[in-house]
Parts: C-alpha cells; structure tokens; sequence
C-alpha cells in the first residue's frame, strides 16, 4: 500500500530537479498544494483499492514537489540571516502535518481490509479535512505570492 506514495515521492525528486531551475518556486509550490488537495479529496471516495494506490502515487508526487520546493520559497522570501530559522520553522509544520497523514494512511489500511463503516467514514473525514487544509493554505500562497514569483538569485559560495 505505500509503494505507490514512495514511487510518487522519488519521481518528485527528479521531476523537481528539472523544474527548479526554469519555474519560480512559489508557482511550483502552489500548484502542487493545490492538485495535492484535489488529490486527497479523491482519495476519500475512492473505493477500488487499484484506483486508489494509483490516486495515492499522483498525490505523493505533488505532495512531494510541495515539500521539496517548501524549502525553496522560504529562502527566497526570507533575508540569508533568516534562512536557517525559516526552513526549520517550515520543516517543523510539515513533519507535523506528516502526522496527519500517518493517520490518513492506517485508516485507509484498516478501511480497505474490509472492516467496518465507521472506519471508511472516519478516512473519508480524514482525507476531507487535511484537503481543504491544504487547499486553502495553497491559495493563500498563490494570490499572495503568483505574481511575485522570481527564480531565485544563485548567490556565490567563497572560501
């Protein structure tokens, strides 16, 4: 059940490799929390175990380019000095949200092997939830940040 989330993961790493260099971060990031929160709203009426491992690779593959082009858009907004504290602060909120998605991902377990309908309702919920979460977070990100999207500025590294 979670091969398709590590494969969704691994091809956001070199998918962002190839994009980082000609697309602003903050674009790249807004979409992926964007299709990451139509992704997860699928996921909670899914009811093929096939669709869903399918439905599940294509939301770890944007959730994946959210979390690898995080980083990005911090330190581009953010003073050199900040930087540090800026990704730290990122990375904290996504391990949490991590948590959430630990949860999500038993409950579909438990929901698939056939037990009861209080568990489909309860991932259903779930799912529900942490899409409008991350729904909203990216259009926030997007009207406040589309249109000052830059490619950031490669800084020289001195001895």
């Amino acid at each position: 059940m979670f091969i398709p989330a590590a494969i969704g993961m691994s091809v956001a790493g070199v998918v962002g490799g190839k994009v980082a260099p000609i697309v602003p971060s903050q674009r790249v990031l807004t979409v992926a929390m964007i299709v990451g929160a139509l992704t997860l709203g699928c996921l909670a009426f899914i009811t093929s175990l096939w669709i869903y491992l399918l439905m599940m690779g294509v939301a770890a593959l944007f959730l994946g380019l959210g979390f690898q082009f995080g980083s990005i858009a911090v330190q581009s907004v953010v003073e050199p000095a900040q930087a540090g504290a800026a990704t730290g602060t990122l990375l904290t909120v996504m391990l949490t949200l991590s948590g959430g998605a630990v949860v999500a991902a038993a409950a579909s377990l438990e929901a698939f092997s056939g037990s009861s309908n209080a568990t489909q309702h309860s991932m259903t919920v779930t799912y529900l939830e942490w899409a409008a979460l991350l729904g909203v977070m990216g259009a926030i990100f997007g009207l406040t940040l589309w249109k000052r999207a830059t490619l950031p500025k490669l800084r020289s590294v001195s001895n």
